[in-house]
């Protein structure tokens, strides 16, 4: 079994030995090389950002040092709601062993990886929309796992869902009648989903269904064997 969820924006430095990088090398080193060719104006017109962040991803990528356990460089809110301090050796080991990153730059990364620190997402186009470039790979990679997706929709074009053991959690609230998912309650949601997974040591998709996160409860007449709503009013 594999949780993957999107990486965070913001990350962290934590170098550590021995170095055990993420399985796609030269689809990696090919984006690396490529990216390195870009100015600092062709990066803010990339990602859509101001000169001063544009810069600091231009650096990164000239000094790109690839020595950083990804179980602790990912610091964005979602990773922050996984509290992974707080967790027991036993909870920290389950995220360990399930939990993967899609990444734009790495196409997957595990929390044992170390990586480069690095902003890169999977809705941007290079030679080709990322999404493209990495399909047929992360299909390939995951084709006998069940995967629990706690994906947004930009990194989970980044696989043949269809061809793949996928359940996809969609987390609702409702206002007024109508159905809203704020971008930041997702984010709290599925990262709080990964700790309780972990707490409960999740295996099945009968575990999975029993879960409560955040107040979010599974909707059996809304979800389908493919899509498990969980829902709070």
């Amino acid at each position: 079994m594999k949780i993957l969820l999107a990486p965070s924006k913001t990350m962290t430095a934590h170098p550590v030995k021995p170095l055990n990088p993420p399985p796609f090398k030269a689809q990696k080193d090919a984006l690396l090389t490529l990216i390195k060719g870009y100015s600092v104006n062709d990066l803010m017109k990339l990602y859509a950002v101001k000169k001063p962040l544009a810069l600091e991803n231009k650096e990164r990528f000239e000094h790109f040092d690839e020595v950083h356990l990804a179980y602790h460089a990912y610091t964005g809110y979602m990773f922050k709601m996984m509290d992974k301090a707080s967790l027991k050796d036993q909870a920290q080991a389950y995220i360990k062993e399930h939990l993967m990153i899609v990444s734009g730059l790495y196409g997957l990364v595990g929390m044992d990886h170390t990586i480069g620190l690095y902003r890169l997402p999977m809705g941007v186009t290079l030679n080709e929309p990322l999404f493209k470039y990495w399909q047929d790979s992360l299909t390939d990679y995951l084709k006998n796992e069940w995967v629990v997706d706690l994906m947004s929709q930009e990194y989970r074009d980044a696989f043949e869902v269809a061809k793949l053991d996928v359940t996809t959690i969609d987390f609702v609230t409702y206002k007024n009648g109508k159905e809203h998912r704020p971008a930041m309650a997702l984010k709290k949601a599925r990262g709080l989903m990964v700790k309780e997974m972990a707490l409960n040591h999740v295996q099945d998709k009968d575990a999975l269904k029993a879960l409560m996160v955040d107040g979010y409860r599974y909707d059996a007449k809304a979800s389908t064997e493919r899509l498990y709503v969980f829902k709070k009013d």
